[in-house]
């Protein structure tokens, strides 16, 4: 499965590639994410230390150190120390991520070794991507191993939607906030897309990336071009519904109005 690593994601392998491969004694992760720090540290036995910057010297003597620094640019090591140091990205595990890939990637071994009647094919393994990587954002699942045991399921049963569809795509509610779903979780995540739209469209790039929406899905609002009349009313429906407790499927209803109008 092809990664899908969008620009200004770090290019190193994710986390979940020690699934698939023993990581190198001494290793450098870069970003802070807690979910993939705390499996590498389970995974490998090592304790991180978190450095402003990582050197050939902080590898002196050392068999087994783990280091995290925040971006790519504080690793200052000499070519023949890269070559024998693991570089892992802390990358957020999130809908299209080279992160939810490779956890993917190794839910599919698992599927051939215990299931091999079955064999995920290009679809099914990027419905799960997105489906697993949209579990890690919003908080459902917060540990790559029951990450892999969800893709592992999500694999030998029925094939997910890729993603849920949009108000703006198709103001029907049947198709964006479908029977059986958490509509809690729905229209927080909308109001999520609404405020990162609204911010990417009055460049403050900055403030929408402090929302926490995978890379890939900040580059998919910023190219829409959606009315901002129905926008703002939106905004103000799902601020009402968060802040004053309306009812979800009011809110829903409301909403289907605005985009439908």
């Amino acid at each position: 499965m092809a990664s899908r690593n969008m620009p200004g994601e770090a290019q190193f392998h994710p986390v979940p590639h020690i699934f698939l491969k023993d990581p190198r004694r001494n290793c450098v992760l870069v970003g802070d994410d807690p979910v993939q720090l705390r499996f590498f540290e389970q995974s490998t036995g090592l304790v991180c230390e978190a450095k402003g910057s990582v050197t050939d010297e902080d590898f002196l003597g050392r068999d087994g150190a783990l280091y995290r620094v925040l971006v790519p640019q504080n690793i200052r090591l000499s070519p023949q120390v890269r070559l024998r140091t693991g570089v892992y990205s802390l990358a957020p595990i999130a809908p299209g991520s080279a992160g939810a890939d490779m956890l993917v990637r190794a839910a599919i071994d698992v599927v051939r070794a215990q299931c091999p009647d079955k064999c995920p094919d290009k679809a099914a393994a990027e419905a799960v991507s997105w489906l697993v990587g949209r579990a890690f954002e919003r908080g459902a699942v917060a540990d790559l191993r029951a990450g892999l045991w969800e893709a592992f399921w999500a694999l030998t049963g029925p094939l997910p939607p890729a993603r849920w569809k949009e108000p703006w795509e198709n103001p029907d509610p049947r198709e964006w906030a479908p029977a059986g779903l958490d509509l809690g979780l729905r229209l927080g995540a909308l109001f999520k897309a609404l405020r990162a739209y609204t911010l990417l469209h009055t460049d403050s790039d900055a403030e929408a990336r402090k929302l926490g929406l995978s890379p890939h899905r900040l580059a998919r609002l910023r190219v829409l071009h959606l009315r901002p009349a129905a926008v703002r009313a939106s905004l103000r429906e799902l601020s009402r519904w968060r802040h004053l407790g309306t009812d979800p499927r009011i809110a829903v209803l409301a909403l289907a109005g605005i985009w439908s109008s």
